[in-house]
């Protein structure tokens, strides 16, 4: 029986030979020298298929394309008179025949040079009859058969030269049939099989030239049928398998080299499988797999050309199987993990061409990227919130476009940020509400784009910016209601549009902005700083006395700033003075509203009382010691200012009942 069975498939082998002699065969695409029906032919009817031996003697290959397609519903059921057909060289085409169980009838047919397409055969149950098949020119669609179990029949189709596309046969259980199988030179997909539970029947495919789509497969379990599966050359998806629990059978893949998208796998806990995986030509996304706990299977990856994103994984725990990742292509993304509280695993990390996004995680530091360079794009840290410091960046010393810190609430110092020299675009701190401290950036040198510290309510000072020489766009300094000073700036010397200072309650002085060049300032905005009384530093006086109609706008601070004028008054006097103190005493402070204003001098001086949106709210002249009376007042913070001649001195006053 053996010997016979090996005969026999010699004489298929010759039979084959033969028939590239007669024809010419490219890569699976057979032209013929002769043959019938150049134009093709359609079948409609059964009649039609019984009678074409008797009216086509001698007909074995047929040049155009053949399609069989019921016009009554029912009428085609067996093919058995197309016995003698043993090659196509256009496309074979099964469409809406309603009760044909079988394609048992072309048992000669060993070549098909185009498509091979069933669709819509709704009691087709497998491919039984199709033995001899050994070769599709282009591609092979199986669609909307309701009732195919399997692919038997296919028992020695090699190659498949163009894609294969498996799309809703909600029966079909396995790709059994197809072990012969070798390569696939398009894509191969596999969506909407409501009962597909395994792959196999696919255990000798090594190579798939395109993509591979493996989608909305519910009731799939694993991977296991591609075990032979070495590379694909496209893209691969694997998406919308509500029972994947992992990728078991992908032990042999070693290279994608397109995108690799695995995701909305709600019980996929592992990515266990892809083990042999080192290379992928595109991006990487691995997200909303609600049950993943681990990258197991990445272990192998040293790099990536494009992207690599990890997110909205709720139950991910650990990136520790990262460990041999060196370089990522794109950008790295790590964001809205409910459950990842540390990077570890990230520490042969040395460059990110890309952005680094870190967003929505529970880290409470950046521990894991210690060899971490450069980032070639921005640096996004933002809504993360237990994180503390940026400990584990100390050997970053660029970051070529943005730096964008917001929304940390916890986030107290920009710790590890010690070997910083340059930030090629935007430098942007805003809204980390435990911020005191941003020390750590003592080597920041420059800043290519606008430089925005905003609404940080505990910041008091700039300190750690005092390397900064250059901005190369705007300066925002805005709602920071602690910081009292800006004296850390004091080397900057270059802002490339507006400086903009806004609305920060405690800033008293812009002493620190004295050697900025006033020619490429385009723009300045001071107002609603209620404690501001000292703005004639040099740089502001000489833009102020030089504008030549570029806009400025200066309200709403305190007394010595409150207007232009103001400001260029003090310009004539020691424009770069630090605000005067007097030996005043203001008891009690908190008050209930009655404050007791004491001098040891006999100096006359003015004063103002004003809210913390600057609404004047009492005002005199001080000859002697006097009591201030406000208690009509709400209760809160007042700004009491002490006014001798172009001399401005501020003192916060709390009012409490």
């Amino acid at each position: 029986m053996v010997r016979d069975a090996y005969n026999f498939e010699i004489l298929m082998q010759q039979k084959y030979l033969l028939f590239c002699l007669f024809f010419t065969c490219y890569g699976g695409q057979v032209i013929a020298q002769g043959g019938c029906y150049p134009n093709g032919i359609t079948f409609s009817n059964q009649v039609q298929i019984d009678n074409f031996s008797q009216n086509n003697p001698g007909c074995t290959y047929i040049i155009g394309d053949v399609t069989i397609q019921e016009i009554l519903s029912g009428n085609i059921q067996s093919l058995a008179g197309l016995a003698q057909i043993d090659s196509i060289q256009g496309s074979l085409s099964i469409f809406g025949n309603q009760a044909l169980p079988s394609v048992e009838g072309l048992d000669s047919l060993y070549a098909v040079g185009k498509d091979l397409r069933f669709i819509n055969n709704s009691n087709l149950l497998n491919l039984t009859g199709l033995g001899q098949l050994r070769s599709i020119g282009s591609d092979f669609i199986m669609a909307d058969n309701e009732k195919l179990g399997n692919l038997i029949g296919l028992d020695r189709l090699k190659t498949i030269s163009g894609d294969v596309d498996l799309y809703a046969n909600n029966l079909l259980t396995s790709m059994d049939g197809a072990d012969s199988l070798i390569s696939i030179g398009g894509y191969l997909s596999i969506i909407s099989h409501q009962k597909l539970k395994h792959i196999t029947g696919l255990r000798h495919l090594s190579k798939i030239g395109g993509d591979l789509n493996i989608n909305l497969n519910p009731a799939l379990l694993d991977m296991v049928g591609l075990d032979n599966l070495d590379s694909i050359g496209g893209n691969t998806m694997i998406i919308y398998n509500d029972k994947l629990s992992n990728l078991n059978g992908l032990e042999g893949l070693k290279a994608i080299h397109g995108n690799l998208q695995i995701a909305n796998n709600y019980l996929l806990t592992t990515l266990a499988g892809l083990d042999s995986l080192n290379f992928i030509g595109g991006a990487t996304e691995v997200h909303d797999n609600l049950s993943l706990t681990g990258l197991v299977g990445f272990k192998n990856l040293n790099s990536t050309v494009g992207d690599l994103k990890i997110y909205n994984n709720d139950h991910l725990s650990s990136i520790e199987s990262l460990g041999n990742l060196v370089h990522v292509g794109g950008t790295l993304q790590i964001e809205s993990n409910a459950m990842l509280s540390s990077l570890s695993g990230l520490e042969s990390l040395s460059s990110i061409a890309g952005n680094l996004d870190l967003s929505r995680n529970l880290i409470t530091n950046l521990s894991g990227l210690d060899n971490l360079i450069t980032i070639g794009g921005n640096l996004n840290l933002y809504y993360n919130a237990y994180l503390q410091d940026l400990t584990g960046l100390g050997n970053l010393t660029a970051i070529g476009a943005d730096l964008y810190a917001a929304g940390n609430d916890a986030l107290i110092n920009l710790d590890g940020l010690e070997k910083l020299t340059s930030v090629g675009s935007n430098f942007l701190i805003y809204q980390n509400l435990s911020l005191t401290s941003i020390s750590s950036s003592g080597h920041l040198a420059s800043v290519g784009g606008d430089f925005w510290i905003e609404t940080n309510p505990f910041l008091v000072n700039l300190n750690g910016l005092e390397q900064l020489s250059s901005i190369g766009k705007c300066m925002t300094i805005r709602t920071n209601s602690r910081l009292s000073n800006v004296s850390a700036l004091s080397n900057l010397t270059t802002v490339g549009c507006f400086i903009s200072i806004i609305g920060n309650a405690s800033l008293d002085s812009l002493s620190g902005l004295d050697n900025v060049d006033h020619n490429q300032v385009t723009g300045v905005y001071i107002y609603g700083n209620p404690m501001l009384s000292f703005c004639g530093v040099k740089s502001i006086c000489d833009y102020l006395n030089a504008s030549s109609g570029k806009p400025y706008d200066i309200q709403t601070n305190a007394t010595g700033c409150a207007t232009p004028n103001q400001v260029l008054n003090t310009c004539t006097s020691a424009s770069s003075e630090a605000p005067f103190r007097t030996s005043l005493s203001i008891m009690p402070n908190p008050t209930q509203g009655i404050l007791h204003i004491i001098s040891d001098t006999n100096t006359e001086f003015r004063y103002q009382l004003r809210s913390t949106t600057g609404k004047l709210i009492r005002a005199g002249n001080w000859t002697a010691p006097e009591n201030l009376d406000f208690s009509m007042e709400p209760d809160g913070l007042y700004f009491l200012e002490i006014i001798i001649g172009n001399q401005v001195e501020i003192r916060k006053v709390l009012k409490s009942n």
